[in-house]
Order: C-alpha cells, then structure tokens, then sequence
C-alpha cells in the first residue's frame, strides 16, 4: 500500500453520500489528470445499482456493452459489468482497456462489492512509470511504430473438450459480439472499424486492428503509452507458464494463437518482451480490495491488471467517457 501511495491518490469519504458526492462533482477531474488514479475508501455504494448512479456523474458517456472483448463479461446492468470472468487461478497482465479498437474509455470505475479471501487485488501503473524504465532505443523504437492486433473468436459449436474446459482463453465470436448470426457480428466489426475474416472453414473469425504505440491525450496534450502490446503478445511472460504451455500441448503458436500482437508485420523480439516484462513489474502498484472501495482510472495514463486470488470476488465495472 505504501508504494500505491506515493503514486496514486487514496481518500475516505466515511460512508458519507454528501462528501462523495462533492468529490465527485467538484475534484475528481482535476484528480484524475494529476494522479491518473484515485482510490475511494468507505463509499456509501453497496451494489451496481449504486455504482450506476454514482458512475454517471464522472462518466457522462457510460458504455452501454462490451463488444469486441478478450475475456467473457457479462452486465448487472444497463451500464455495469463484471470485471472478468477469467478463473482467478490465472493473472491477468497490466493492460489499458480496449486500446486495440476505437471504442477504448476514457474513464473506468472498479467497486468491489465482494473482497476475495487470498489475492484478488487490481494492480495498476502509470504510463509514465512504465517508460522510464524503457532504454532509450525500445522508447524510440516503439514511438515510431503501430502495432497490429490479431484475435480470433472462435465458434461456440466448434468447441472441442480442452478448449470448453479453457473458455476463458477461447472467447467465442457468439460471446464477445454478443450475438448469433455472422452477419451481425460483421456489421459490429464494420461499426469499430475492424478488418475481420472468416478462417478454419469459415467457423473462426479472424480481427485485426492497427493502432499507434503511443497516442495523444486529448487533456494533457501530450503522448502517452496506450496500448495492449505486451498483454495481448502470444508470449510466456504475458499468458504465464501455465496457459502457454497448455497452448503448446495442443498445438497453439503464435501464427493460430487467440490473440497475439505484431510490429511491422514481425513478431516481438525476446529482448523487447522482456524489456516490457520488466518495466511492467517495476511500475506496479496494488493495494488489498475493502468492501465499497471505489477505484477511478484514466484509461489513458494508468494500466490496470489482476492478480490470481481464492474465494469469492465481486469488482463490478462501468466505463466511458466523460
């Protein structure tokens, strides 16, 4: 907790709906440009009901669905999610949300409704901790560049027993577009802008997005590092021994991989993905989850992972822009 807070903002509203409120509406914009992240503790939010209605008032824009996801999610509400439903044997990686389609939030808002027992904690970094930590060649290196997104959604028929019994890892094209028919799932690829293909006797659909490294913050006016490079890279680091051997086993490379990313039409040198493995580890930050704790996010500055945890964990989600 000691390093979060020499980093990111921590207050505590003491149950207090006046004083949250007042938070709200009066310094969280200044608060998120300045930290990039603020952790509210003993909120009077009690479920994603509550978020919702909180949630509005920092997020003018609320996204209505997760479309075009990796990981399964499902909605509480008009405007709420579940964080992921990935098993929490495994971690996810430090990432910004949605940065491989056009549709990436501005803002998101994490409540935890239920503390997991072990773990569970969501890890975040600011861009800025990750760079400095960057040579000087992989800086210039990767602020030249786009970087391609490859994802392959894979049909819910076709599922054979290893991969139902690892879903999470083979997001289906049914679940992640949120429909049934290709041809609806062609027209939301065509809404984001995305290149898409149907491969594998036309059961598989193949997405692919090319995006800058670094982009502008429209606030700040100014570059920052916003991406899913690493993340969604078809790497040990990334995905962990356990997954990556796994995808070994059944024959999964990088060339069928889930989702795997590239640079100029090449893979990831070692060297790099271990620069970024590095800088990612050094940058991170976590604290242990409380019941009503409320974490804001700039998308665009701060990063944001979870670690494996045992027994129950509720963390609902809202997310867009302001």
């Amino acid at each position: 907790m000691k390093k979060f807070l020499e980093r990111f903002k921590l207050i505590d509203v003491n149950s207090s709906d006046s004083k949250l409120n007042s938070y709200l509406n009066n310094e969280i914009d200044s608060d998120l440009e300045k930290f990039g992240a603020v952790l509210i503790r003993n909120t009077p939010i009690n479920n994603y009901a509550d978020l919702e209605n909180y949630g509005k008032i920092f997020i003018k824009k609320p996204y209505l669905a997760y479309v075009g996801g990796v990981v399964p999610r499902k909605n509480y509400s008009k405007y709420v999610f579940n964080s992921t439903e990935l098993n929490g044997l495994f971690k996810i990686k430090l990432h910004n949300e949605l940065a491989y389609q056009e549709n990436a939030p501005d803002r998101i808002a994490f409540f935890c409704e239920q503390q997991p027992l072990i773990g569970g904690e969501t890890p975040i970094a600011h861009e800025k901790d990750i760079t400095g930590h960057f040579s000087n060649s992989l800086k210039n290196f990767l602020e030249e560049k786009k970087i391609v997104y490859i994802r392959r959604y894979f049909s819910k028929e076709k599922l054979n027993s290893v991969q139902r019994l690892f879903s999470p890892f083979f997001l289906t094209w049914q679940d992640a577009f949120s429909c049934e028919k290709k041809d609806l799932a062609e027209l939301k690829c065509k809404d984001l802008n995305l290149k898409f293909s149907w491969i594998d006797t036309a059961d598989t659909l193949e997405v692919r997005s090319e995006f800058p490294i670094f982009v502008n913050h429209e606030i700040l006016n100014k570059k920052v590092f916003f991406n899913q490079i690493f993340t969604q890279n078809h790497n040990r680091y990334s995905l962990g021994s356990l997954v990556y051997y796994t995808y070994k086993v059944l024959g999964i490379n990088s060339d069928n991989a889930p989702r795997n990313t590239v640079v100029d039409g090449q893979e990831i040198e070692k060297k790099d993905l271990y620069s970024l493995y590095a800088a990612y580890n050094n940058a991170e930050r976590s604290f242990k989850w409380k019941n009503q704790d409320l974490l804001i996010l700039d998308n665009k500055q701060v990063l944001h992972a979870r670690n494996t945890f045992v027994g129950k964990r509720k963390i609902c989600v809202m997310m867009g822009n302001n």
